[in-house]
């Protein structure tokens, strides 16, 4: 049972993160990937992360990750470093 509040951030993070890998992973194995095609799309995900790196998209997750915690009642409580 999932009780730190800090592997429910970790989980979420990464599960937004490696959503928008698999779908360029999958791109870029079609059959009808190009170079061109491929540099777009590599490119695209590289701006994707750039932009996603703000405070409004973590208020987003963030909401996300406090509705989730506390339908299940886990504390979020990740006040001491989680590095």
């Amino acid at each position: 049972m999932m009780k730190k509040g800090t592997f429910v951030v970790f989980l979420f993070l990464f599960q937004d993160i490696l959503t928008k890998i698999n779908i360029l992973s999958t791109q870029l194995q079609s059959k009808k990937a190009t170079l061109g095609n491929s540099v777009n799309l590599i490119n695209g995900i590289v701006k994707t992360f750039e932009t996603d790196r703000c405070s409004d998209k973590f208020k987003i997750i963030w909401k996300d990750i406090k509705e989730f915690a506390d339908n299940l009642n886990i504390s979020l409580d990740i006040s001491k470093s989680i590095f």
